[in-house]
């Protein structure tokens, strides 16, 4: 189940251009929530991926998470803001649209997804709601945080598939949103895009990408357990990290100049004077003799 993962999302296409018009698709997505809801073993989340657009200009491309234990009455055709459109008249009729969506079906959470892909559309940082609370920062179609050149080191994990005559990655980058957002911070989350129900399977190249995909790995209390309330507020809190496929357990704790504790992974800190990081990689006994170092 789910590559031997604890917890997945299953999103597909809900409107726009890829919006399934074929007879049963619409009892098939169905379907596909009911097992979310009711799978043993693996705690699944159904989702959506939903595209946004106005008149004048792209928002991007949404993953939209659905945390209810039930969702009665939910149904594909009626779950973005304009049907089985794409088109919205602002950033406001999202920002409506997200809310009435919780009101409908419980929380909910909206993960720009591949953000810097210029085709078909990157991301609109401007148009952020408060139910954007993380980013994907890595799929089967790159890394979506900076764009550099091929001579730096990580420039083979930084190539956007798309037409970049058509939009320009640099518009979508995370760190675009790092910087032109400073007021509304978000967590880091990784996925794969494949569309074929088979979450987890992210060390072969898919399709048409070089990539295989990325994971997210969710920081939970030591007492809270796995369960999609648990979820949901680990997300919220941006209590979460990206990985390119390793399975590692990451731990982040900062402490102020007197060595008090006063955060962790996504926590937002108030400290004057000099604070220190402390970042503990968990790696798995297997990689012992292939690890030579770790760079922060």
């Amino acid at each position: 189940a789910g590559q031997g993962l604890s917890w997945f999302v299953l999103t597909d296409h809900v409107n726009g251009q890829k919006f399934r018009v074929d007879a049963g698709a619409e009892s098939d997505w169905r379907r596909t929530v009911d097992a979310a809801l009711s799978a043993s073993g693996v705690l699944v989340l159904p989702g959506a991926e939903v595209f946004l657009e106005t008149a004048d200009a792209p928002l991007g491309h949404r993953s939209l998470l659905f945390f209810a234990d039930q969702l009665p009455g939910l149904q594909r055709a009626a779950i973005g803001p304009s049907g089985a459109g794409s088109f919205v008249s602002s950033c406001a009729a999202v920002q409506a649209w997200t809310r009435d969506l919780e009101a409908r079906f419980g929380p909910v959470i909206l993960v720009p997804h591949h953000p810097a892909s210029p085709s078909p559309m990157p991301t609109d940082w401007g148009c952020l709601t408060e139910k954007d609370a993380a980013v994907e920062v890595y799929s089967q179609w790159g890394n979506s945080l900076r764009v550099v050149s091929d001579a730096e080191r990580w420039a083979p994990y930084d190539a956007m598939v798309g037409d970049p005559a058509k939009h320009d990655p640099a518009e979508g980058t995370v760190y675009q949103a790092l910087t032109k957002r400073r007021d509304h911070p978000l967590g880091f989350m990784a996925g794969t895009d494949h569309h074929d129900t088979t979450p987890g399977a992210v060390c072969e190249p898919w399709s048409d990408s070089k990539y295989g995909g990325g994971l997210t790995g969710v920081v939970l209390p030591t007492d809270a357990p796995l369960s999609r309330d648990s979820l949901f507020e680990a997300i919220k809190a941006r209590h979460t990290y990206a990985s390119t496929g390793p399975r590692v357990a990451v731990e982040v704790a900062v402490f102020d100049p007197s060595g008090v504790y006063v955060g962790g992974m996504g926590d937002q800190v108030d400290v004057t004077g000099r604070v220190t990081f402390r970042v503990t990689v968990a790696e798995p006994e297997l990689w012992d003799e292939e690890v030579r170092g770790v760079t922060a």
